[in-house]
């Protein structure tokens, strides 16, 4: 399995945000599928709605997920890991214990460097993926 750490920084929420969608557009025009696992059902409304609007000039096909996954849909929003996400490349923005994800092959944990208690959480879940023997890679991109 790999894991990416993609560290955010100098960058606000919506800065943020821009940049964790374009990184998701860059994935599903890869032609792969992408899951987009969120803390709740808030932030699940959250971003089903920035995903329609924060470009001029693109948008990203998606849905909620509600237990099944339309094929002709490149991606979901997920507030839980379910184990048929396995095939997918996961954005993982919650706090899933990485014991749980280990089926799926391609990670990429968000780090917001910016904010010291995202980045100790960080530290953790690099460790736990260390421990589970996965493939990290780490990448920097700044505002």
């Amino acid at each position: 399995m790999k894991v990416t750490f993609l560290e955010k920084g100098k960058m606000n929420g919506k800065q943020l945000s821009i940049a964790i969608a374009n990184r998701i557009a860059e994935t599903v025009n890869g032609n792969e599928k992408v899951v987009l696992l969120v803390p709740d059902d808030r932030a699940a409304d959250t971003w089903d709605k920035f995903l329609w609007t924060f470009s001029q000039s693109s948008f990203l096909p998606h849905s909620i997920f509600d237990g099944s996954w339309n094929d002709a849909e490149p991606m979901v929003i997920a507030t839980q890991f379910i184990p048929s996400f396995q095939g997918a490349v996961l954005f993982c923005l919650n706090d899933t214990p990485v014991e749980r994800l280990t089926e799926v092959q391609n990670i990429v944990e968000v780090v917001h460097s910016d904010d010291d208690e995202k980045v100790a959480e960080a530290r953790k879940r690099w460790l736990n993926w260390k421990e589970l023997g996965a493939e990290i890679h780490y990448r920097q991109e700044w505002a």
